[in-house]
């Protein structure tokens, strides 16, 4: 979850090379073959590694679906009822992670 008061950035080619690509994995073949070589790449990969390996919901009241769905993650307009959701699909042991600051957190797990 996120406010995005900006929307997606216009700033840097973040949004921009979300846009051009339709998969997460197409992003992270241009990038290993050295296609894309641009300001906010690295940004964008590891966002798609992230969304290949996990089940990746985003809230924010300024983002529309078709945006967020444009930045490889799942529309949430209801965060409790999406990790009820979750919870029974994975379990109760299964592990959420919410980064309200985006890049500006650091996540890890305590063994």
């Amino acid at each position: 979850m996120s406010d995005c008061w900006d929307g997606i950035p216009q700033h840097g080619s973040f949004g921009q090379i979300l846009k051009e690509n339709k998969t997460p994995q197409e992003l992270i073949n241009k990038i290993k073959m050295d296609q894309l070589n641009v300001q906010d790449s690295w940004q964008a990969y590891i966002l798609c590694k992230i969304c290949i390996d996990a089940d990746c919901y985003f809230y924010s009241d300024n983002l529309t679906d078709e945006q967020i769905r444009t930045s490889f993650l799942k529309p949430c307009r209801d965060i409790k009822q999406t990790v009820t959701v979750l919870l029974e699909k994975y379990g109760h042991q299964a592990k959420i992670c919410i980064l309200p600051e985006g890049p500006l957190t650091v996540p890890y797990t305590l063994l």
